[in-house]
């Protein structure tokens, strides 16, 4: 068998953490091979890593990609201050051409940080896509519905019909309904109807203040979560977008296929708190989500898993927990939400691979990969990156994203400034 690559020399961070030294890996038709001595096989291209650390890509399983474009135009004001007076009222009047230059940007950036594959929740579907179909990146697609939608249903509709019509190898659709307060129970039961008809996902923002769960106790006699378990909700599979304020008492009511998307900058910056999501931490499907850039300023998961790590140690009082492995485990237990036969370094998965160079000031002495990865690295540590076998980053320089793209950006920036603010629709519900 003659391998389209061969990748020789290496040492392999697997989706445990645990590393091989001094391995070699085949990849074939997008799919890794394993290889014993594998040094000797024929591939049409060979490449010697010379003691470089491979590891699974990254996923981002919580992100508002096109908010990229609004990236530092509302800092240092309340959550709801930042939602009500700035970033709906500047939403209201985004164009498509805005949501694809924002993406293409959150789309460089996910690369370039070793993010193959994100949970986009946002407006604008169709120039997203094309985006994504630019770069190359995964992406489940969950186009946003706010209860105040006139065209909720429709919309709704529409989802499932893109579902149907453009899903590939790389994209994949999910119900994106916002959260319990801003979509009623009516409209909340059509996306669970839906849902179980086509088997897609459902993609929400559940329990991110105190206040909001404190209003829902008010409204429904229980907290977000057993609200929508009562609904049944939880008989599918879910993706939450933060669950901050996640209870205890929450936990028996959510399934198998429950995934939270932690995104621990975007709490500190907004001051949110602290919530159970740390405490109640073990007994989740936690992976991590970076928000959108307007939010946490940056896409970066190992960023999120840092300052995850860091808060919980701080925390707990106690710096044996939210240990290394911990944290590696959760950022690969996001591969496991979206389904895409990635994560892991087998036999049959998707070729998608971070080659690292951890020979950098920034890293060096490398006593522990995991270490220098998780507390050091940055961007400039992933050499290669590739999806399905092919670069979309390679000697650091990212290969599918437009060399015009700062234009772009200026361009869009400078009409969102001239537009200005509108009204917005929806109200954060504190």
């Amino acid at each position: 068998m003659k391998l389209d690559r061969l990748l020789t020399n290496c040492h392999l961070i697997d989706e445990t953490g645990a590393v091989s030294y001094d391995q070699s890996l085949g990849i074939k038709a997008g799919k890794l091979i394993r290889l014993n001595g594998g040094e000797s096989m024929e591939a049409t291209e060979r490449l010697d890593l010379q003691g470089a650390y491979v590891s699974p890509s990254f996923v981002n399983l919580h992100a508002h990609g096109a908010m990229n474009i609004f990236k530092g135009i509302a800092e240092d004001v309340s959550i709801q201050r930042w939602f009500d007076e700035i970033l709906w009222p500047y939403e209201s009047k985004m164009e498509a051409a805005d949501a694809k230059t924002g993406s293409l940007l959150a789309m460089a950036e996910m690369l370039d940080h070793g993010i193959t594959c994100y949970a986009e929740h946002y407006f604008f579907e169709d120039v997203i896509l094309e985006a994504a179909e630019e770069t190359g990146i995964r992406i489940e697609m969950a186009p946003t519905l706010f209860g105040s939608d006139p065209n909720f249903e429709a919309r709704l509709k529409a989802t499932t019909r893109l579902a149907e019509e453009r899903s590939t190898e790389r994209i994949r659709f999910a119900y994106g309904p916002h959260s319990p307060y801003t979509v009623s129970k009516p409209q909340l039961e059509s996306v669970l109807e839906e849902a179980k008809k086509s088997g897609l996902s459902i993609h929400l923002h559940v329990s991110e203040t105190k206040e909001q769960v404190e209003a829902s106790v008010a409204q429904h006699g229980c907290t977000p979560f057993a609200y929508l378990a009562d609904l049944g909700f939880f008989s599918q599979r879910v993706l939450v977008g933060h669950g901050l304020w996640v209870e205890e008492d929450d936990l028996d009511r959510l399934g198998v296929q429950t995934y939270f998307a932690a995104c621990p900058k975007t709490y500190g910056k907004l001051a949110m708190g602290t919530g159970g999501l740390w405490e109640l931490s073990d007994r989740l499907n936690l992976s991590f989500g970076t928000d959108g850039a307007a939010s946490s300023a940056t896409l970066d998961v190992v960023e999120q898993a840092r300052i995850f790590g860091l808060f919980g140690k701080q925390g707990a009082a106690d710096a044996e927990q939210f240990s290394l492995p911990w944290l590696w485990v959760r950022l690969m237990k996001g591969h496991e939400y979206f389904g895409f036969s990635t994560g892991r370094l087998a036999d049959g998965y998707e070729a998608d691979l971070i080659v690292w160079n951890l020979d950098l000031p920034n890293t060096l002495p490398v006593y522990d990969p995991l270490a220098a990865i998780l507390y050091s690295s940055d961007a400039r540590n992933i050499q290669h990156l590739l999806i399905q076998g092919e670069f979309v980053k390679q000697d650091g320089v990212l290969c599918t994203i437009p060399k015009d793209l700062s234009k772009s950006v200026r361009k869009s920036v400078e009409g969102i400034l001239e537009r200005g603010t509108g009204n917005a629709k929806v109200h954060f519900a504190e």
